[in-house]
């Protein structure tokens, strides 16, 4: 609003030590034209690109065969202080199979772990990764229809890291045609979308739904599960670039979700009738504007954290 003025992001230890003011000072009084600085440890510490080098990223030794680890945080809240511990490999339960990852989900949930803002686990050792891909390594005696050796996509705790072990029921074999990186975004978004829309959401052939944030992860399973319901979709993202991938995809009506204007368009192209779901994960005056496009015995369903 002032381009006149320069505007810097100042970013300090979240324990500041005694020096920690003068070096604030000088940094407003330097007019510097960094506009992104972090200090850690009384040290500056600047944004800036730097090519990537094996080297340079190995910050631990390499895992000897059949060791086990796991990312974990000495301090919830902190990033910086997210690092791999030993773990000690237990063995599974007569229902439980060990999996060896290869690849993990990074979700939103993962993040709220790290900063410690999940109220589920307050007081209680953070659990970070949820989601995997990998080789089974061992199974529990009651398990049927798994063996060694066999390569799955799982729901899974503490999946960040070297090998996790599941109940067995939340392990599936990996399509011969998925790779491990792919196969380990699937789990949580598609089970989070076939619970809201199947489970919850009893969706059927020939209804209307509107999904909002159609181009994330659960947007877009949402989208191949409802095409394979029968629906009818209507679906909003948040730039230019996400909404033609949408269209891509062979979806008709594509909304933008930055502007409320899609309940008067939505209103529009169904002639007045509505919607029978709607898929929120949107904040704010969204949810009432979603909520009015309800038809006669409508299903909101909300996948946020929040109360509406």
């Amino acid at each position: 609003e002032a381009p006149r003025l320069r505007c810097a992001c100042i970013d300090l230890d979240a324990a500041p030590i005694n020096a920690t003011a003068a070096l604030l000072c000088r940094e407003l009084l330097a007019d510097s034209p960094e506009n992104q600085v972090a200090y850690r440890a009384g040290q500056r510490r600047v944004a800036r690109l730097v090519r990537f080098t094996a080297d340079a990223a190995l910050t631990r030794r390499p895992a000897a065969p059949g060791e086990a680890f796991r990312l974990t945080t000495t301090a919830p809240g902190i990033l910086d202080h997210l690092t791999l511990t030993a773990a000690e490999r237990v063995p599974p339960a007569p229902d439980q199979v060990e999996i060896r990852v290869h690849s993990a989900g990074l979700n939103f949930l993962d993040v709220l772990t790290a900063l410690g803002l999940r109220p589920d686990q307050e007081g209680a050792d953070p659990i970070l990764g949820m989601e995997c891909a990998g080789t089974v390594t061992r199974v529990g005696s009651a398990v049927v229809g798994l063996r060694s050796g066999d390569e799955v996509l799982a729901v899974a705790p503490h999946s960040l890291g070297a090998y996790t072990v599941t109940q067995a029921e939340l392990v599936v074999r990996k399509p011969p045609a998925l790779g491990f990186a792919d196969a380990a975004t699937l789990p949580i978004a598609y089970l989070t979308a076939y619970y809201a829309l199947h489970t919850l959401g009893r969706i059927h052939r020939g209804e209307r739904i509107l999904i909002h944030a159609a181009a994330g992860g659960v947007g877009l399973a949402a989208i191949h599960l409802a095409l394979a319901a029968g629906a009818e979709i209507y679906a909003t993202a948040g730039s230019p670039e996400k909404r033609a991938y949408l269209q891509q995809l062979g979806i008709q009506n594509v909304l933008d979700s930055r502007s409320l204007d899609f309940a008067d368009e939505v209103m529009a192209r169904t002639n007045g009738v509505g919607v029978d779901l709607v898929l929120n994960s949107l904040a704010g005056e969204v949810i009432p504007r979603s909520l009015a496009l309800l038809r006669a015995n409508g299903r909101f369903l909300e996948i946020g954290k929040r109360d509406i």
